[in-house]
């Protein structure tokens, strides 16, 4: 930990290097950079400005760009995208990828989601297999234990920003026949009373709960409809959606989100108002 703490210190000041036109994301010594722009022009520039830019601060500095590690990835809607782009550091040419690892989660170019659920079905499936192995010699309480400590931990993992796409479904089947295995019941019987019984959440509804803990916990980021208008409406105290066109943006957490929570009964609402203070 002190050699990460020391780390982080050392380059602290690597996001003052960074245009208007570009956010630094700092993870200890795994740095990213966004870049958005609202023209094409616009954007090439500041991407090449970026680079530029960070090149000098590692050459004051005495560091070097691994450049294996170094590469760049455009998010675009099937009619945005700007098209390929030549983009060198020094001598180097950066590598334009489709998906990129990000802390575990697998982000492509669309944001589809879909490379980052084929990544984790084969995981889910061998904790549905090693659930399969250890059922006849375990209760149900140890049941439910592996689940949460084996098939749980993965299933959740970033479900905030892939939970509605429509490759979750793959992830929801492999949940559905792991309860059906701890609750005894045939591959074809419903699995809908099994869940209520276990206390486990479906896969659904556990990226519910994941969009309402974020709404509660980060109210300073939304708008109440009062803050918008003087309109003495009965939706006056829901948070503001914001208009959106784009569907990328509408199955964002931050859209969702909103929609989900103003769903809630007025007794949830009040209540999740504390949840960040506590």
């Amino acid at each position: 930990m002190d050699h990460c703490f020391f780390l982080y210190i050392y380059i602290n000041d690597l996001p003052q290097t960074v245009s208007t036109y570009a956010d630094p994301i700092l993870f200890v010594d795994d740095t990213s950079i966004i870049v958005t722009a609202t023209k094409s022009c616009e954007f090439v520039h500041s991407l090449q400005e970026n680079i530029i830019n960070v090149n000098r601060w590692l050459k004051s500095n005495s560091l070097l760009l691994n450049m294996d590690k170094t590469h760049y990835l455009q998010f675009f809607t099937k009619t945005g995208q700007i098209g390929d782009l030549e983009t060198h550091y020094e001598d180097n040419q950066i590598t334009a990828v489709n998906t990129i690892k990000f802390l575990g989660l697998i982000i492509d170019s669309t944001l589809s989601w879909k490379q980052h659920i084929d990544s984790i079905i084969p995981r889910l499936s061998r904790a549905c297999f090693a659930i399969r192995q250890v059922k006849p010699y375990m209760a149900l309480e140890a049941l439910k234990m592996i689940y949460f400590s084996y098939l749980h931990s993965i299933m959740t993992y970033g479900i905030i920003f892939w939970g509605n796409s429509v490759h979750s479904q793959y992830i929801f089947n492999i949940q559905k026949r792991v309860i059906r295995l701890i609750a005894n019941l045939g591959i074809r019987d419903s699995c809908r009373g099994a869940f209520k019984e276990l206390g486990i959440l479906t896969l659904y509804s556990q990226y519910l709960y994941a969009l309402l803990m974020f709404v509660a916990k980060n109210r300073e980021l939304f708008y109440a409809n009062t803050d918008v208008h003087t309109f003495d409406t009965r939706y006056k105290n829901d948070l503001h959606l914001p208009t959106a066109k784009l569907k990328v943006f509408q199955q964002g957490a931050f859209y969702s989100g909103i929609r989900a929570y103003n769903h809630l009964p007025v007794n949830i609402k009040d209540s999740g108002k504390h949840i960040r203070n506590s």
